[in-house]
């Protein structure tokens, strides 16, 4: 081997030693911006969301916090976080964060009992609910509670919540969905019913039992406007029987008139001709209205028996009630 040689092999060596020592002592220095980069944003994000709360604005500064103790995590954002979400109302992950920011401060110092203590606070305002579904509802039914889906373990345990409204869901293969609205008080305990909703099928139109008030037998009470027109009849035939029943008495009085104020000669004086004529008109009116009363108050009441019991009326009978309307 020449000397030239041994110089070239010497140089590659050295090169490749240099080579090696710079690679391996820029791995460290290439983590360690990465760190000082994520302390460095979480401590940008703490103090816009200190800003943010400041300035009321809750919505844009829990989330600031959220990320901040994410990217870097520490008691003390915590504690901040926690303290937004207590603001916000949103009780239930202001508690969580309190005991988590408790448990990462030293034990004397005054950060963690003040964060226990409002822990213990918000847990006498926190509202609880136990939601339950039928025995007989299908494996595959589903409740959700605001925008959380809870197990089907959880369904019929009591459940922290957060007070104000909340929209319960109610899913089950081949029913329609059942939506409400639940609206807690602070600290209020409920029990919830989670009725499956109506089948698909009759959701789509089809025919389905009603819903309204129900009779002694168990269906729904008819709105049959034939109980209506049996009022109508009822209501016309007692009138007619109380103008017959009045027109009668009178008919007889003057029937009296007459025969105390005219002789055996049909010769009367002016008070029994007056009498006379009068009861000409009222007795055929008595008459007349005391049938067509009778005759009203019956066919209304069969209209009415019928209704009740869902029978049909037979035509006939409203013919006759017609032909005896137009014969007076």
């Amino acid at each position: 081997m020449t000397m030239r040689t041994h110089r070239t092999v010497a140089a590659l060596t050295f090169c490749s030693s240099l080579l090696i020592a710079g690679v391996a002592s820029a791995q460290p220095a290439g983590a360690q911006p990465t760190e000082a980069s994520r302390a460095s944003d979480a401590e940008r994000l703490f103090r816009e969301g200190r800003s943010a709360m400041e300035a009321g604005d809750l919505a844009r500064a829990c989330p600031k916090f959220a990320e901040s103790e994410r990217l870097d995590p520490a008691p003390g954002t915590l504690l901040s976080l926690a303290d937004c979400e207590e603001r916000a109302r949103s009780f239930v992950k202001a508690r969580e964060h309190y005991l988590l920011a408790a448990s990462g401060f030293p034990k004397k110092d005054p950060r963690r009992a003040f964060a226990t203590g409002r822990a213990q606070t918000l847990e006498k305002r926190i509202a609880h609910v136990t939601l339950r579904l039928a025995p007989d509802a299908p494996a595959e039914a589903s409740v959700r509670l605001g925008d959380s889906v809870v197990p089907r373990s959880d369904v019929g345990t009591s459940t922290a919540i957060d007070p104000g409204e909340v929209q319960v869901k109610v899913n089950a293969p081949g029913r329609k969905e059942n939506a409400f609205t639940v609206t807690f008080a602070e600290g209020e305990t409920k029990d919830v019913a989670c009725e499956l909703g109506v089948p698909e099928a009759l959701a789509a139109g089809e025919p389905s039992a009603p819903s309204g008030p129900r009779s002694d037998s168990g269906s729904a009470v008819s709105s049959d406007p034939r109980r209506t027109v049996s009022f109508v009849l009822l209501g016309v035939g007692a009138a007619s029987l109380i103008v017959g029943g009045v027109s009668g008495v009178l008919a007889a009085t003057k029937a009296s008139t007459v025969n105390e104020h005219c002789d055996a000669s049909s010769a009367c004086d002016q008070e029994g001709v007056d009498a006379a004529t009068s009861g000409r008109f009222l007795a055929p009116l008595s008459t007349v209205t005391l049938i067509a009363g009778a005759v009203l108050a019956g066919v209304g009441a069969y209209f009415y028996f019928a209704s009740a019991q869902g029978k049909k009326a037979p035509p006939t009978a409203l013919l006759q009630a017609l032909q005896l309307r137009g014969s007076f």
